[in-house]
């Protein structure tokens, strides 16, 4: 009994630790794994002899990486504002997000306005 107790204390310490993947997180190793599967294809392509085709997904490859890294730079800062308890700034009588605003209106640069 008292080896059951201690797992149990030992298990509510360790719990806090484990934590679980922000949603962007899972965004970011999904857009991974989907560009290492292109990769994969494209060298493919290469040892096939296509150079066409290969050049122009190297291109459609290189600009989804950069978009890639635009992610995980954004995601960062979300997690560190989400971890910090960082709200956005609202402008007076302004909005933060599309919800703050009336009916279908929708948050633009602080304000409300018609989509």
């Amino acid at each position: 009994m008292r080896a059951i107790r201690s797992f149990a204390a030992l298990l509510v310490l360790l719990l806090p630790a484990v934590s679980v993947a922000h949603p962007c997180e899972q965004e970011v190793a999904q857009a991974m794994q989907k560009l290492a599967y292109e990769n994969q294809q494209i060298a493919a392509l290469e040892v096939a002899g296509n150079v066409p085709a290969v050049q122009a997904l190297r291109r459609e490859h290189t600009y989804r990486m950069q978009l890639l890294q635009q992610l995980q730079t954004e995601c960062a800062q979300s997690v560190r504002d989400e971890r910090q308890g960082a709200t956005p700034a609202v402008l007076p009588g302004g909005c933060a997000k599309d919800t703050d605003c009336k009916g279908d209106r929708i948050c633009v640069a602080g304000s409300c306005r018609a989509p």
